[in-house]
């Protein structure tokens, strides 16, 4: 990236061009030349580090980098269309309390970045963090004791709202004596002998992976269950056993050689972490920032897989 900030022209370009894939229709609906509108194509790209369209002489199509941008994109524009409105009241928002649950993971790993650039923005609003897991959040979103919560599935609810920020995917993480760390992991038989090490045994963490491997026939019990992955990696770098966690939670360790990371197969479990609220509550400015920096935030740290 050139910088730390996103001019907001570029980005109001790229949504146009995203909806009218033509740079002639894009710079007569925005009042801009061809030129000006490839130049502000042009310094996003350099300021994302990365192609947002392809374009050939007859037609252009939105890059996969560009479509993962484009709802962020939308986003931030969004949120800038509720600060004008609210520009002549700003008191309304600048200070106050926000009420965020969040799990242990998404506390450690995601929010601490979340809630610098939160407190940039919003020096005077508080920020009261509740641990919980995702079921016990989305209690709380209804009885109104959180605005926000940040979960890694969406819930079944249909008074909720949820907000796609990130998807995961989960591997094994193994010493680097394991032998699956030298060989290969050659298939769910394998797994019949090995210890697993992994979180929430009762709760939506394990029925994703048992979801998995229920038409094997494999039951799995965790050897050790713990809350929390720092403390699987510590087992697992202890040689206790086979944790099952995101590649990203572990992105630095299995670049230094201390886990390696083990693939599932062809088809792989996923998380899908949100942002739920209340259907029947409309965002604060505050909230729709925060909402916006998660999203940001969750997909760079999920792309970190090693």
């Amino acid at each position: 990236m050139s910088g730390d900030i996103i001019e907001s022209k570029n980005i109001v370009v790229f949504v146009k061009l995203s909806e009218t894939l033509s740079m002639r229709k894009a710079g007569e609906d925005l009042h801009l030349t061809p030129s000006a509108i490839s130049h502000s194509l042009k310094c996003l790209e350099i300021d994302l580090d990365c192609k947002l369209f392809d374009r050939s002489s007859r037609s252009m199509a939105l890059t996969d980098a560009g479509r993962r941008f484009l709802p962020d994109a939308k986003r931030i524009l969004e949120v800038m269309r509720v600060a004008r409105e609210r520009t002549n009241s700003p008191d309304h928002w600048q200070r106050g309390q926000l009420k965020i649950g969040a799990g242990p993971s998404a506390c450690q790993y995601i929010l601490p970045a979340v809630i610098r650039e939160f407190q940039e923005s919003f020096p005077k609003v508080s920020l009261k963090i509740d641990t919980i897991d995702g079921n016990e959040a989305e209690e709380k979103i209804k009885n109104n004791e959180l605005d926000l919560a940040l979960v890694n599935h969406r819930p079944a609810s249909t008074s909720l709202e949820f907000v796609e920020i990130g998807e995961d995917e989960l591997c094994f993480i193994v010493n680097p004596l394991h032998r699956w760390a030298t060989s290969a992991f050659y298939g769910i038989s394998d797994l019949h002998s090995e210890r697993l090490i992994y979180s929430d045994a009762e709760g939506y963490y394990h029925d994703r992976i048992s979801e998995y491997f229920r038409p094997h026939n494999l039951n799995l019990r965790p050897f050790i269950e713990v809350g929390h992955e720092e403390i699987i990696k510590h087992f697992v770098r202890l040689n206790l056993g086979i944790g099952i966690i995101a590649p990203w939670i572990a992105s630095s360790e299995i670049e230094e050689r201390l886990l390696v990371s083990v693939a599932f197969g062809t088809t792989v479990p996923k998380r899908q972490w949100g942002i739920i609220y209340s259907k029947n509550k409309e965002l604060t400015f505050p909230e729709h920032l925060f909402l916006g920096s998660a999203s940001y935030i969750c997909k760079n740290l999920m792309q970190k897989n090693p």
